[in-house]
């Protein structure tokens, strides 16, 4: 098995994807398939195996492997790679993210595959080993950006991040051998790869308000709880998005402020929108998350194949939030964004709820969620029956909606639609467009009254939509 592969499985257990006993069956699978395989063909066995037992969609995986690709080399410019990695190991010791021993045997390790003739970094055999993470890696890799000088071609504009700058050397550009000059005499240097080389940081004349470390507020939505900026980290060098509570919020509100901190931290899936942080600045609430460049889905209507995709990719997401414990009970268009790549997210876990710690604002008789998605027992305000098979009836709502242009009920008021949810029947979604009969049997039955004529997991959810993806157009 490849380095790589080995690098995957590890990495799919970071996010919480499989159990380390299910990667070790995966690879003693692999293992034992190698011996009848040539040895090219076993570089593809690991995901092959989490593609065939379904732990990871193939979507999921590809986009995994990129991101880990990424990792490993965004680092190389035109200083020694060998350099490089250096300074990445000093600051993962520093920072107490790798043990010296760690790195002694990954170095032991390099040294015994180069005498054999194979090529291999430390680093690869630190995340190999599971001794690394993904995103202690990642970080890492920023940290070490933000101490180099950004250059960028004079010819081609391609920019580069140098090490050890040397104004009285003269730097050429792999790509046209164009001279290499600082970017920006006027600002201070940034890493290629962050928002300042992409022209994103504020520049003068583009900074309002300020809130505590957060700079260049541009307000970006508003609801019931407050307002939502794009604003700029000054000590993370980052665009957040930053939800500022509104002064009239009684408690019950900062405390669902914290409580969506507490729940959201722990979750770190690639399509969960990561949140920082809640604090208090300049007599504000705030909470601090990843800021994604998108839209929501809110008032979308997509073909039957694309939103297949969307919500299966939700699903996988929802699954892994449940299986840590969580369940959302807010699904709905507006809390899923989709990136200018096409990456969706969910997020606002503000109305979550612990399953193994229950808040005080599940109370027995307060319907909670968005009506047009909630589930019957939320309509009724039945709390203590809301569970994972709640956020499967909002997810396929969801999907109802992408499809048709309109959600599975919608009244003349809130309480006419809560109404319509608890007791009428959803229109197939047939009858209002041209929705395949597979398809429309995995929505009809996310949307059944009684929970346990639902899919019992989101997973299942998942597996019957990418079983017919294949028979689906558009």
């Amino acid at each position: 098995m490849s380095t790589k592969d080995a690098i995957l499985g590890h990495v799919c257990v970071e996010r919480g994807w499989m159990s380390e006993p299910q990667l070790e069956e995966c690879l003693k699978e692999c293992d034992s398939l190698s011996r009848t395989r040539p040895a090219p063909d076993s570089e593809a066995l690991l995901p092959r195996v989490l593609l065939r037992r379904h732990l990871i969609p193939e979507m999921e995986l590809e986009a995994l492997r990129v991101e880990i690709q990424k990792a490993l080399t965004t680092n190389r410019d035109t200083s020694l790679e060998a350099t490089q990695d250096l300074r990445l190991l000093k600051l993962l010791l520093r920072s107490a993210q790798v043990s010296k021993e760690q790195v002694d045997r990954a170095m032991a390790q390099q040294r015994e595959w180069l005498g054999k003739g194979k090529s291999v970094r430390v680093i690869e055999i630190l995340l190999e080993r599971g001794h690394l993470s993904l995103a202690a890696l990642e970080e890492t890799l920023q940290t070490l950006r933000r101490a180099a000088t950004s250059l960028v071609c004079v010819s081609c504009k391609t920019a580069y991040s140098i090490h050890d700058y040397d104004p009285s050397r003269i730097y050429l550009c792999k790509a046209c051998t164009g001279e290499l000059a600082p970017a920006g005499a006027q600002a201070p240097a940034a890493p290629a790869s962050s928002a300042a080389s992409s022209g994103l940081l504020p520049s003068v004349g583009e900074t309002g308000a300020r809130i505590g470390r957060y700079s260049s507020l541009n307000e970006i939505g508003r609801g019931g709880m407050g307002r939502v900026y794009k604003a700029w980290d000054d000590t993370h060098q980052r665009w957040v998005a930053l939800k500022v509570i509104s002064d009239r919020q009684p408690l019950e509100g900062l405390t669902r402020f914290r409580r969506e901190v507490e729940i959201s931290k722990s979750l770190h899936h690639p399509n969960i929108v990561a949140v920082y942080e809640f604090a208090n600045a300049d007599g504000k609430h705030l909470i601090s998350m990843q800021y994604v460049e998108g839209a929501t889905l809110e008032g979308m209507r997509l073909p039957a194949r694309r939103a297949t995709e969307l919500i299966t990719i939700m699903a996988h997401a929802l699954q892994y939030a449940h299986s840590h414990g969580v369940i959302h009970r807010d699904i709905k268009p507006q809390n899923i964004m989709v990136d200018r790549e096409g990456k969706p997210y969910l997020m606002d876990f503000g109305m979550a709820k612990s399953l193994e710690n229950p808040s005080f604002m599940t109370a027995v008789g307060m319907a909670m969620g968005t009506p047009s998605y909630m589930s019957p027992e939320q309509a009724l305000g039945r709390t203590s029956r809301v569970d994972r098979r709640s956020d499967v009836y909002s997810l396929g709502g969801v999907l109802y909606a992408l499809v048709t242009g309109q959600p599975p009920f919608r009244g003349a008021s809130p309480m006419e639609t809560i109404r319509m949810v608890a007791n009428d029947d959803v229109t197939p979604p047939s009858r209002l467009a041209a929705v395949p009969a597979a398809l429309e049997a995995v929505i009809l039955k996310c949307l059944q009254k009684e929970r346990n004529d639902r899919y019992p997991t989101a997973k299942q959810v998942a597996e019957n939509l990418e079983r017919i993806l294949p028979q689906l157009s558009g």
